[in-house]
């Protein structure tokens, strides 16, 4: 990864809104569709890491608390792919996720191959999908083991409700 600092909150300042406005101009419109989130939730973030290449920032990832778990997200610049950045990131992410004692969850496009296979590496599982997308979830303590293992019994199930949520949604428009 070479010289680039992973920085985290509360250590640092976070970056601004508009330099994480920036970042996901940067990121060009395929890539951005990855990302889930507005630059104002990133910076609501109840923990955010980053990393800069000069004034820039490279990547960075953050999770947002929703009903007890931990939405991640993540984005790496593009010149910055390939480099380890993202593990790091995502590394720095898990830790955060033990500590606080929650499990993590994600929504990631199916066809974003690279990134699925980032988070099967790092211990996320599939626990439902939708019309090409995953969400994964990673049981980073005992009590998210337990709810990973009852999502993955249930995943037809959710899958099915995603699905049927999704041809609803385009019924609609």
């Amino acid at each position: 990864m070479g010289e680039l600092a992973i920085q985290r909150m509360p250590d640092s300042p976070a970056p601004s809104e508009r330099e994480i406005e920036a970042f996901f101009e940067d990121l060009g419109s395929v890539t951005r569709r990855y990302m889930p989130l507005e630059a104002s939730d990133v910076v609501g973030s109840c923990f955010l890491v980053w990393a800069r290449d000069g004034g820039r920032i490279a990547g960075l990832a953050g999770c947002v608390r929703r009903k007890g778990l931990l939405f991640l997200h993540i984005a790496t610049a593009e010149e910055m792919r390939g480099k380890g950045l993202g593990r790091a990131l995502l590394s720095e992410i898990l830790a955060f996720g033990r500590r606080q004692g929650a499990a993590i969850y994600l929504s990631v496009h199916a066809e974003n191959e690279t990134a699925v296979g980032l988070y099967r590496r790092h211990g996320f599982g599939v626990v439902a999908r939708e019309p090409g997308r995953y969400w994964m979830m990673c049981p980073t303590t005992r009590g998210g083991a337990a709810l990973y293992a009852v999502l993955r019994v249930l995943r037809p199930l959710l899958s099915l409700g995603a699905g049927f949520r999704a041809a609803l949604r385009s019924a609609r428009e």
